[in-house]
């Protein structure tokens, strides 16, 4: 260690402002997707919840950095009194073994999350077998990680955790950012598959695609684990960047897990505003709902079409004629539940005409 290190220097402010801000933001856009839940009348499904034990997850990892940075994280090793040393070493790789595991559990929630999100919209379409096999992917990943790591650091070893091997890191990592670009794509080869409009599609890849920062975030996280060595004895300085990201990045794993679902809550906090714009989509009534998840049903026992347009009871005989006595029977076309779900995605769905049509 050179003897020109400036012993007052300190990491620790900007690690609180990094991490700080976006456990904020990751609490305050689970929040509004809540909120934006609620203002569609909708229940919480499961994807909700998940998010929900994914931000307290996040909370533990922010417990894990407020204790590493009580042992040191963030100052120069050469602050301590040699005979501390060891002490802060270990309590170092601990946390930093803690941490790991904290936050592969945080990262294994976002995307369940955003998985039973996708099976929510697209359980009725050629990818639903494409989710059960990412979600058994993902569990594979949690689950071998945290034992490896668990293995890594023993607790009856008082106060030792084995040096990290970097090629676990890596091999970690590497899976991680191959399911996350997965999971992300997932939707693309449906969405596009759809006989919508171009443009249709594209803001509705859009909206799939706002997670793509995360795999970046993991990227860069990779180029600081190669560059910052965890055999350097300045540790608690040098693992600040690495420490950063790997909040960072699960804040933002959970915000951008949240956004495609935001539409209605940035409809209601800009109502009346300049910003505001007329909405050319609008969510179903719980009337509509009903005769929707009626026609859902229906669609698995045959192949008939109904045109909803408001005017039919829901206890009238649904035998293939609308109010009108128009017969209206086809045969189901899969993107007419996926035109209505994704409704609140894309902004771009008009449903200004007649009826609204679904499946039975």
């Amino acid at each position: 260690m050179g003897s020109n290190i400036n012993l007052n220097a300190t990491q620790q402010p900007q690690i609180w402002a990094a991490v700080g801000t976006t456990y904020a933001l990751a609490v305050a856009f689970v929040a509004l997707r809540t909120f934006a839940r609620r203002l569609l009348r909708n229940t919480l499904w499961l994807d909700d919840w998940l998010l929900f034990a994914s931000l307290a997850s996040l909370t533990a990892l922010l417990v894990v950095i407020k204790l590493s940075t009580d042992s040191g994280l963030g100052r120069h090793t050469a602050i301590f009194p040699p005979n501390e040393l060891p002490d802060v070493y270990a309590s170092i790789f601990k946390y930093l073994y803690d941490g790991w595991i904290v936050w592969t559990v945080t990262i294994t929630i976002v995307k369940f999350s955003v998985l039973a999100f996708y099976w929510r919209i697209f359980k009725y379409t050629s990818i639903a077998i494409p989710i059960f096999v990412l979600g058994g992917v993902t569990a594979c990943w949690g689950i071998a990680t945290i034992t490896v790591v668990a293995l890594q650091c023993p607790r009856e070893h008082d106060g030792s955790c084995r040096t990290v091997p970097l090629a676990l890191f890596y091999c970690s990592a590497i899976v991680h950012i191959v399911t996350d670009a997965s999971i992300l794509a997932l939707p693309l080869f449906y969405v596009f598959s759809t006989k919508r409009p171009l443009s249709e599609k594209f803001a509705i890849a859009g909206m799939f695609m706002l997670g793509s920062l995360v795999v970046v975030i993991a990227i860069i996280r990779i180029v600081f684990l190669d560059n910052d060595s965890m055999d350097d004895p300045d540790i608690t300085w040098t693992f600040v960047n690495v420490a950063i990201l790997s909040n960072v990045e699960c804040a933002v794993a959970i915000i951008s897990a949240c956004l495609p679902c935001l539409r209605p809550a940035c409809r209601w906090l800009l109502r009346g505003s300049p910003f505001a714009k007329p909405s050319l989509s609008r969510p179903m009534t719980s009337r509509q709902r009903c005769v929707f998840r009626q026609n859902r049903l229906q669609a698995i026992q045959g192949p008939r079409a109904v045109v909803f347009d408001g005017s039919q009871d829901l206890f009238s005989d649904t035998s293939g004629t609308t109010s009108s006595g128009v017969l209206k029977s086809r045969t189901p076309f899969p993107d007419d539940e996926l035109s209505l779900q994704l409704q609140d995605l894309s902004g771009l769905l008009n449903d200004s005409k007649v009826g609204v049509e679904t499946t039975v």
